[in-house]
């Protein structure tokens, strides 16, 4: 591995919005196995959502420095 990358570590508030977003992922992955809920209803606003949240984690992320 080389040291080209740069020293970057999470903070706090970014890793609590990665979790939930990994959660709000994993419950809809979930609940599309148990209940068959693969309508684009449920899962569009469902995976925005998650990846608002991803957003919002790096914008914490780069705000701290």
């Amino acid at each position: 591995m080389s040291k080209e990358r740069h020293p970057y570590k999470f903070s706090p508030l970014q890793e609590k919005l990665t979790i939930i977003a990994m959660v709000i992922i994993g419950v809809v992955a979930v609940l599309n196995v148990l209940f068959k809920v693969t309508t684009p209803y449920v899962m569009i606003p469902m995976i925005i959502l998650a990846v608002a949240v991803y957003i919002a984690s790096l914008v914490a992320g780069k705000m701290k420095k």
